[in-house]
């Protein structure tokens, strides 16, 4: 699999998919809503710096992606609703 160079605005954008709503502070933080219930947090850094690889993975790992996922997120196959379907997946293998 080829690495996992993203700009913070592919990031971004990606997660926008996810209709996050990223409250202010030092870090961008939100949480994962479904069905009315908080899932998990996902944390993103402010500003216009690079990501980091070790950014990148954490960002990955906070919204249970593999990284052949995130990668398609980001990239454009993968749609909100798909997400979805993921993460009620996971939930049915207890693994959320």
């Amino acid at each position: 699999m080829s690495r996992l160079n993203f700009t913070k605005r592919q990031v971004d954008q990606g997660l926008n998919k996810l209709k996050l709503q990223f409250r202010p502070g030092k870090e961008r933080t939100a949480w994962y809503i479904l069905d009315g219930k908080r899932l998990f947090r996902v944390t993103v850094p402010k500003g216009r710096h690079a990501l980091g690889k070790g950014t990148v993975n954490s960002i990955i790992e906070q919204v249970r992606l593999s990284k052949g996922q995130f990668k398609d997120l980001v990239k454009c196959p993968i749609k909100g609703s798909d997400y979805e379907e993921i993460i009620r997946d996971l939930m049915k293998k207890g693994l959320i």
